[in-house]
C-alpha cells in the first residue's frame, strides 16, 4: 500500500488469507507502516481474516483472536468468494468508532 493512501485513509482493514501464513505473518509490518505514515498510535483499525469458506486454514483462529487482542482491535473472518459476514468489518467500525446521536 502505498504512503499516499496510507495518509489518505481513515480506517484500515488488514487482512489476511486464512490459508497463508505469509499474508498473515506481514500484518505487523503494514500496521506499523499506517501508524508510522499516521503518525498515530490509535487508527481505526480491523483485522480480516479471508477466505473463511475454505476447509484448508493454515492460520489458526486463536492465533488471529491473539493478535487482534494485542493491537485492541476486532477480527473478522470472512469470504468474499461467497459474501459471508462481508459487511462484519463496517458493523465493527460504526460500534467501536462511529458514536451515534
Amino acid at each position: 500500500m502505498r504512503d499516499q493512501y496510507k495518509r489518505a485513509g481513515t480506517d484500515f482493514l488488514c487482512v489476511f488469507a486464512i490459508d497463508n501464513n505469509k499474508s498473515f505473518a506481514v500484518i505487523n509490518l503494514y500496521r506499523e507502516q499506517i501508524k508510522q505514515v499516521k503518525d498515530s498510535e490509535d487508527v481505526p483499525m480491523v483485522l480480516g481474516g479471508n477466505k473463511c469458506d475454505l476447509s484448508t486454514r493454515i492460520v489458526d483462529t486463536k492465533q488471529a483472536h491473539e493478535l487482534a487482542k494485542s493491537y485492541g482491535i476486532p477480527l473478522t473472518e470472512n469470504s468474499a468468494k461467497t459474501k459471508r459476514l462481508w459487511t462484519m468489518p463496517f458493523i465493527y467500525w460504526r460500534e467501536k468508532y462511529v458514536s451515534i446521536k
